[in-house]
């Protein structure tokens, strides 16, 4: 029982020879799997890009694209042009504001003289 026996060792050196191999299998298969999945996701990849490819090289996309631009510019411009006016609606009501206020304070300054020159009549 002091000495291992012949067997045990067997087995104990049979145990870490097979925990190797499964290790050296498990980083072969793990780096297989890794090479696998960027093949798949390269070939993905090409596939989408032919695809790009021919709808680049179709005229009617192109024409659709010109089409869908000169739309978007054409909203823009009228967007620009709405805020342009209104602009200009709130700074011709701030200069009538101005205005009316203006003719207001001389109306009240009108008055005021008014009464104090019949205020000084009076006395």
């Amino acid at each position: 029982p002091s000495a291992a026996s012949p067997l045990v060792v067997a087995a104990k050196c049979s145990l870490v020879e097979m925990r190797a191999e499964v290790r050296r299998r498990l980083a072969t298969t793990s780096t297989r799997l890794q090479r696998i999945q960027k093949e798949r996701e390269n070939a993905l990849l090409r596939l989408e890009l032919a695809r790009l490819r021919q709808e680049l090289a179709d005229a009617g996309v192109d024409g659709e694209w010109r089409l869908e631009l000169e739309h978007w510019r054409a909203a823009v411009a009228g967007l620009k042009k709405r805020v342009r006016e209104q602009q200009e609606r709130v700074a011709q009501r701030e200069e009538e504001a101005e205005a009316r206020a203006l003719r207001e304070r001389e109306v009240s300054r009108q008055l005021v003289l008014e009464f104090r020159s019949g205020k000084a009549a009076l006395v």
